[in-house]
């Protein structure tokens, strides 16, 4: 039989030689079943045995290859899909820095039917209800408080067990100065006591116990090259569940100004006014991505959320009296009680419309270290950089920084704008409620809070621009808009020339009426 010599023969040497040998699963069998049809000969055992072990390891092979191709199409559908929805929330961004081009006709018509169905007066209390709630909602809790606690009290006894020295953890920000919600990050520095050892080196031997170490904290990021190196955390607590940490090394100053602000934000118990007006203010900025960095801009900074704290507080100590605290840590200071009548929708409704019409936008600086309006060019704000912006909110505790000198000329102008919107808005539901209610137009009723101002049928056909602006040199971000030199007027001046940027702003100084 020398076929069958021949084709065994054949078959032994390239299973021997490692060629020629079946590459699918299907191609091994129809092999076998060669094999099998020459079953009775024995010199062909052992060769199906070969090719039995072989068909076994094509198919493992094979389906380690389709459940590879399966899970390289559901991640190319779930790039697909992310792709779609980052295009979506761009085109969102694009629509919503479009100015909306209402008709008088469309805005009658609109106003025709809201009237005819009765909800022109019950528009306002349905949409200021629903975000007072939301309000609330985000206010932080006792529960809250109890993770932060034991956070720091775990990243304490870490510190201390691998680090030489002594140690102490302290938490600052949003999460702990009053002013925070539940969805507020947890700032912490570890101070070292009688020394300061490299904050660098600190952090690489914090990063390395974190990644060998058992602990509830894992790493996300080191960001050691920064001004203010930090290690981005992850806390897993067992009721909360994750809780992002930013921790940073030897860094005290904070720890100031978060002293500074839980001071103002525990005034007015138990209503906790000052606490939720600035809150509300934080809220609707970052709503209307205004504040911080947004996710589809990340070369555009807006104002931080501490400047937003700052302009609350500024507002409600020269419009509402809110007392000026001392700059000074100080343990045995009694807490001064101070109560307003307004509601905190009145107050901030008040908030933009102040802003808007009385605050001296390029010439007024918001201070509350000195807690009154006083000219950019007065002796308080010597040391103050104004060169760079024209919106000047002074830090209380480095009085030579201009908390606005993130901003970019479009950032600048862009939060300029919303905040000009918002308190047209204010104005237009102010106005057309107190007209329904029979009241003067001049009373303080309830706003929107965060329902954005696209919402609102006030025609914004003209791009509102700073009185700073004039026609004569291109801005570098908007080559239509133009700047010229910052006009302050002297305190000593005589008081009837009222300023041409601010008719409410005269020369004598920033005078301002409270309610």
């Amino acid at each position: 039989m020398p076929n069958f010599n021949t084709c065994v023969s054949e078959m032994r040497n390239n299973f021997k030689n490692n060629k020629g040998l079946p590459k699918s699963s299907r191609a091994a069998r129809n092999v076998l079943d060669t094999l099998n049809t020459w079953k009775c000969h024995a010199e062909v055992d052992d060769l199906i045995k070969i090719v039995e072990d072989l068909i076994s390891s094509l198919v493992a092979k094979e389906k380690k290859e389709e459940l590879a191709r399966e899970m390289k199409k559901k991640m190319e559908e779930e790039n697909a899909k992310k792709e779609e929805d980052k295009m979506k929330t761009k085109m969102a961004r694009i629509q919503a820095l479009t100015p909306k081009k209402l008709t008088q006709e469309k805005a009658k018509k609109e106003e025709e039917i809201g009237k005819n169905n009765g909800t022109c007066r019950t528009l306002n209390s349905t949409f200021l209800h629903k975000d007072l709630q939301n309000l609330q909602k985000a206010m932080r809790i006792e529960e809250d408080d109890k993770v932060i606690a034991n956070c720091c009290e775990a990243l304490e006894a870490l510190v201390r067990a691998n680090l030489s020295g002594k140690w102490f953890v302290h938490p600052f920000g949003s999460a702990v100065n009053g002013f925070g919600t539940r969805y507020s990050d947890i700032d912490v520095t570890i101070c070292e006591v009688d020394q300061e050892s490299d904050t660098q080196s600190v952090l690489e031997k914090l990063l390395k116990v974190f990644q060998n170490s058992e602990s509830r904290f894992s790493v996300t990021e080191a960001i050691l090259s920064a001004r203010v190196p930090i290690l981005k955390l992850v806390y897993h607590d067992g009721c909360s569940g994750r809780q992002e940490v930013d921790l940073s090394v030897n860094n005290r100053y904070p720890l100031l100004n978060t002293r500074l602000l839980e001071k103002y934000s525990s005034m007015d118990v138990p209503h906790m006014r000052v606490r939720l007006l600035v809150v509300a203010v934080k809220l609707w900025a970052k709503k209307h991505n205004v504040c911080g960095a947004p996710v589809l801009q990340k070369k555009v900074r807006f104002l931080p959320a501490y400047a937003w704290n700052l302009m609350a507080i500024y507002f409600l100590q020269v419009k509402v009296g809110l007392p000026r605290l001392s700059l000074r840590a100080n343990p045995h200071e009694k807490r001064i009680n101070w109560e307003s009548k307004l509601s905190v929708a009145s107050l901030f409704t008040e908030f933009f419309v102040w802003y808007a019409d009385e605050f001296g936008w390029c010439h007024e600086v918001v201070s509350i270290r000195t807690g009154r309006r006083v000219d950019k060019k007065g002796a308080e704000f010597q040391a103050l950089d104004k060169q760079r912006r024209k919106l000047l909110i002074e830090d209380p505790y480095v009085t030579t920084r201009n908390l606005s000198d993130v901003l970019t000329d479009e950032a600048e102008l862009e939060t300029y704008n919303a905040i000009m919107n918002m308190a047209r808005a204010c104005k237009s539901y102010r106005t057309e409620l107190s007209a329904s209610a029979g009241e003067s137009s001049s009373a303080v009723l309830l706003p929107t809070l965060l329902v954005p101002t696209e919402t609102v049928l006030v025609p914004t056909e003209t791009v509102l621009v700073p009185s700073c602006y004039n026609a004569e040199e291109p801005s570098p971000a908007y080559p239509k808009l133009t700047r010229k030199g910052l006009v302050n007027k002297k305190l000593d001046e005589p008081a009837e020339e009222p300023s041409p940027a601010n008719p409410k702003l005269t020369r004598k100084g920033l005078v301002n009426k409270q309610f």
